[in-house]
């Protein structure tokens, strides 16, 4: 992981040279508002490719950080349906690798996507969920919420640092619960109740 996060923090440092995305258009804006203010139940579905499509740096500033929070929403919401479909064993006999996925991210943007039902995770209970799912970090992504930000390093030179949130409506958020409630005592973490696994 430690490879990603340099190649990324190098990509990062390559996208300050290129030129600003074009500037979205007034339907295109009137869209994300759209979504920012309605209830994600509420949404119309032929619309969403469209506003997963949008380049945040192409909006407003107001606009920008919120508008990545709710793709990050949308898109957690998609690999849990599709997840879901797949019955408790998700990644049974698929040979093909699991894509390894971490976007960038501002504060705001993460403050943003703490409100939308987002919850942060830390190592120690993303090592306990890939133990008791039987998933790598990369098929955790693909078969639940698992978002992994890339945070931006306060000063010049610094690298910088990964981030970790997951849908507190996740399935496997319930076991990230139980190992907060239970952590330090001595309880059969594995009585709990099935959420599911790769394999």
């Amino acid at each position: 992981m430690g490879i990603l996060v340099t190649a990324l923090a190098l990509w990062a440092a390559a996208a300050d040279t290129l030129p600003p995305a074009p500037k979205a258009d007034k339907e295109t804006v009137q869209l994300v508002e759209l979504f920012l203010k309605a209830d994600t139940a509420e949404l119309p579905p032929e619309q969403i490719p469209r506003f997963l499509s949008v380049p945040p740096a192409s909006l407003p500033s107001k606009l920008r950080e919120r508008c990545q929070a709710k793709q990050s929403e949308l898109k957690a919401l998609m690999r849990l349906s599709k997840s879901k479909k797949k019955g408790p064993l998700k990644r049974l006999g698929v040979e093909e690798k699991a894509e390894c996925r971490i976007e960038e991210g501002s504060a705001l943007y993460i403050q943003t996507l703490l409100s939308f039902g987002f919850d942060e995770i830390y190592e120690d209970e993303e090592k306990f969920l890939m133990e008791r799912t039987r998933c790598e970090e990369c098929e955790l992504q693909e078969e639940s919420s698992l978002t992994l930000v890339l945070v931006p390093a306060k000063k010049k030179g610094e690298r910088p640092f990964k981030r970790m949130f997951m849908s507190m409506n996740d399935p496997f958020h319930a076991i990230i619960a139980a190992y907060r409630k239970k952590a330090g005592a001595q309880t059969d973490f594995f009585s709990m109740g099935f959420q599911g696994a790769c394999r």
